[in-house]
């Protein structure tokens, strides 16, 4: 946030899950813990490393990768897009470098115009803007209210979470959210440490996801 005003984010075209003893077991993973890729775009970086459906992610950028969000935070401080990734594949390392690409630019160009000190949302730790209709449209939301995340704080709730940027955010329990205000209205009586149900919208699909307050 203090080097770029929004944090920079890069994709290397996988799908990825948390390892299960149930999944290991099903699939002859080597343990019963970690992140497993569940997916590869065909064509894109990781494809074109050699990272295959049902390698187990060891390493990203120097972190090691033991839960889902050790990846997500892997990608958004590599400061360079060439990553050394390391993989278990039939319980031998595989040492790979994919050419990860840049976050989708309409999002940097959102968080770019987003005043954090006046987007901040401090309980949830995001910096946020109001969905109309030009973020809509920018974004591919089927709902037009709410608010969309365009940045996360590093030492925020949000850090450890599942909350990503371009997250919509269209309620708080069981009420609509149709603005930032209506927001920061939802969450004023709660206090540090009490959970809320967001709903949210993420790559045309509508989400619960529980949110631990700061």
């Amino acid at each position: 946030m203090r080097r770029r005003g929004y944090i920079h984010r890069l994709e290397i075209g996988i799908s990825a899950q948390g390892i299960t003893p149930e999944l290991a077991a099903g699939l002859g993973l080597p343990q019963d813990s970690g992140v497993v890729v569940s997916d590869v775009d065909p064509g894109g970086p990781a494809a074109a490393a050699g990272v295959r459906r049902g390698d187990v992610l060891d390493v990203v950028d120097g972190r090691r990768i033991q839960i889902l969000p050790d990846l997500t935070a892997a990608l958004y401080r590599a400061s360079d897009p060439r990553l050394h990734v390391r993989v278990l594949r039939d319980g031998r390392p595989m040492e790979l470098q994919v050419q990860a690409l840049a976050r989708d630019s309409a999002l940097d160009d959102m968080a770019n115009v987003a005043n954090p000190e006046k987007y901040l949302v401090r309980a949830l730790g995001i910096v946020v803007l109001d969905i109309d209709e030009n973020v809509q449209q920018k974004l591919h939301l089927r709902e037009g209210a709410g608010v969309v995340v365009v940045a996360r704080t590093l030492d925020g709730p949000s850090a450890s979470s599942t909350l990503l940027p371009g997250d919509a955010i269209h309620g708080v329990d069981h009420s609509a959210i149709g603005s930032i205000d209506g927001l920061r209205r939802a969450l004023m009586d709660r206090s540090s440490g009490d959970s809320v149900v967001l709903h949210i919208e993420r790559g045309g699909r509508f989400h619960y996801l529980v949110f631990d307050l700061e």
